[in-house]
């Protein structure tokens, strides 16, 4: 359950308020990882309008938290204070002081500055005289374009500035070019530390990053990449509200000898279905002026193999091709086939499958001649009639080229391919070694309801080395979770439970097994009022449940009973004036998990995450927010005739 942030997490923040605030360059190249098909990472903006209203006259407004200890006395205390248009604007935190019994200072206050449409302007954290504050210059389009940001000590009169970042934007509002400032308290002038540029294509994703730094006279260059990105039908495995966008091509630069050369491509290939059928890792050679490797740059790197990888699928998905070439240095287009992996498939009568895949490398002489192979690792996959993997089980050679396993786990689901256990071994020589058994349960609705695990009864870890053995013949082996994992050498560990109404946690507990029965360990109670969506409610940006918290009860294991602290949330209803009749007013309104233009006006939606990431952008007389996964989110959108709204809505 996500609520509002910890009373107690809220507080504990000295050592976090006592350091200087520093600017992190927003503009940052794609994340890569090799042999991964990279998504694209969405762009912050400076400074996210986060609007808390809703289309309600009448609304609920959140007040204040309270946390109550276990003895029922006071302990804590969140205070939320909102202006006349019904933006959060502060939050103040407290310690009951029970000499005084009252409230006394706050220990913590959050304040924010806002403009008549909600854009922050200012934002400050202060504790016990620390501070950082962090203020905001837009354009007319509401973009951020300067962040300044501030820093208070008890030794220090007022706010004293450290950093500051500017920022241009694209028409898509990508952020094109930013400078980084650091500020020179001797000379009280703002000097340069970052300079770096960045280009997108019509989609949004970064085509380029030119990455600089002042090194006290002039730009020096950091790093210098180029993108290029898949066209085609979205990852089989897509999960909603992700980004699908795949990078296919990445090529980097490298200063050699004060020349910016190429280094390397990363580039990954598609199937007509979307999955991954290939990718490469070129390395760029100097002499020959090609990209099959062998440059090691003057020593600089260790290794300049460029390679290919072909991968093919059967007709459920799961992978039955995998070949790996090198490029022969200085040789155009030269490969030899470096290793493969061997498929041989069982078909079982109830639908499932046994995949051995076998690792074979090619070893060369000197003229890149095969003169044998060998196998590195085998294994074994079993797969159910939807592709879903029940079993896998792993061999290695050691140094003598014998067998020995190396790991087994396996995966049971329900009819409705929910998955409903997970078994993992470890092996000691010839002895497979129980390490963690979880099984699973859901109600109707797909809601988990209990989650039982267990570990290794004779406790302890499997040792490091393992002694030599002949391997049996694996597919006698059973497969599936079943009779044999029930006699190997268990105890219980945990055991969650959780109960679940109108789609919302109202209460999980946890056990834990002493070694003769189930103790209770931990737990929490969400008690919610279902009559009031938020959508009805004023609250601060970190409440993101889908109603109307009461409170929330924290249990903790006290033998066989339960200590509780309660945190309690305290409303008040009030008539929102800035709100009534906003849909007529702005032609543009939220239900059912769409966004509508009024009287079928064209709209165009960009989506936001509460971290002020944008998830989503489209355009149309409506446009669902179905494909983004459940939760909250910011929703700016503009209509033909020009006209702007900013809302916070939860997708369903």
């Amino acid at each position: 359950m996500r609520t509002i942030l910890s009373i107690a997490g809220m507080l504990v923040v000295m050592g976090a308020q006592a350091e200087v605030t520093e600017i992190t360059p927003m503009l940052s190249a794609v994340k890569e990882s090799k042999g991964q098909v990279v998504e694209m990472p969405a762009v912050r903006r400076v400074a996210p309008a986060v609007r808390e209203l809703e289309s309600a006259a009448t609304m609920q407004r959140l007040d204040s938290v309270v946390g109550f200890n276990s003895d029922g006395s006071k302990g804590t205390m969140m205070r939320f204070v909102y202006n006349e248009n019904g933006w959060w604007t502060e939050t103040h935190n407290y310690y009951w002081d029970a000499g005084t019994e009252s409230w006394g200072e706050p220990v913590q206050s959050i304040l924010v500055d806002r403009m008549e449409n909600g854009y922050v302007l200012a934002e400050s954290n202060i504790y016990s005289g620390y501070g950082v504050r962090s203020e905001y210059i837009y354009d007319d389009r509401n973009r951020g374009i300067v962040k300044t940001n501030y820093s208070m000590s008890p030794d220090e009169e007022g706010w004293v500035p450290t950093s500051k970042g500017e920022y241009t934007y694209d028409d898509n509002d990508n952020i094109i070019e930013e400078y980084v400032y650091s500020y020179d308290a001797d000379s009280e002038e703002w000097v340069y530390a970052n300079h770096n540029y960045a280009t997108w294509d019509a989609k949004g994703r970064q085509t380029s990053i030119d990455g600089n730094y002042w090194n006290g006279e002039d730009w020096e260059r950091t790093m210098k990449l180029e993108y290029r990105w898949y066209d085609g039908p979205r990852d089989p495995d897509y999960v909603p509200g992700t980004d699908p966008e795949r990078l296919t091509y990445r090529l980097e630069y490298m200063k050699i000898d004060g020349e910016w050369l190429p280094l390397f491509i990363t580039e990954n290939f598609f199937n007509e279905d979307g999955r991954v059928s290939g990718q490469s890792y070129k390395y760029y050679n100097r002499e020959n002026d090609n990209y099959y490797g062998g440059d090691s740059y003057g020593g600089l790197l260790m290794l300049c193999t460029s390679w290919v990888s072909e991968i093919g699928y059967d007709e459920v998905g799961v992978q039955n091709l995998s070949k790996t070439f090198n490029y022969i240095p200085g040789q155009e287009e030269k490969l030899v086939l470096l290793g493969q992996c061997e498929y041989e498939r069982e078909d079982m009568e109830s639908g499932d499958f046994v995949m051995l895949v076998t690792n074979r490398v090619n070893v060369y002489d000197s003229e890149w001649n095969v003169t044998g192979n060998k196998v590195v690792d085998k294994s074994w996959y079993a797969y159910n009639k939807s592709g879903k993997k029940l079993w896998c089980y792993e061999e290695m050679p050691d140094v003598n080229g014998v067998f020995i396993p190396m790991l087994e786990d396996k995966w049971a689901y329900d009819e409705r391919n929910r998955q409903i256990a997970t078994v993992s071994y470890d092996f000691n020589g010839n002895e497979r070694v129980p390490a963690d058994w979880i099984t699973m349960e859901y109600d109707d609705d797909d809601n988990l309801i209990d989650v039982l695990s267990r570990c290794n009864a004779g406790g302890g870890m499997t040792p490091l080395g393992m002694v030599a053995h002949e391997a049996g013949k694996v597919t006698e082996r059973d497969y599936r979770v079943g009779e044999d994992d029930e006699r190997e050498n268990w105890k219980y560990n945990n055991h969650w439970q959780h109960s679940w109404e109108n789609g919302q946690k109202i209460q999980s507990l946890c056990y834990r097994w002493d070694g003769e029965s189930w103790m209770n360990s931990q737990g929490q109670n969400n008690n919610f009022d279902f009559s009031v969506a938020v959508e009805d409610m004023i609250v601060p940006p970190a409440y993101t449940d889908v109603y109307k918290v009461d409170s929330i009860e924290r249990l903790y294991g006290y033998g066989e009973d339960w200590m509780s602290t309660r945190e309690v949330y305290y409303y008040t209803e009030v008539v929102n004036t800035a709100v009534e009749g906003v849909e007529a007013e702005y032609g543009i309104c939220y239900r059912d998990n769409t966004v509508y233009g009024n009287g079928g006006e064209a709209i165009a939606v960009t989506v936001y995450d509460l971290a002020g990431q944008k998830v989503m952008a489209a355009e149309g007389t409506k446009v669902s927010l179905r494909t983004l996964a459940k939760g909250v989110y910011v929703v700016e959108a503009e209509s033909a005739s020009g006209v702007t709204r900013t809302i916070k809505v939860y997708v369903r």
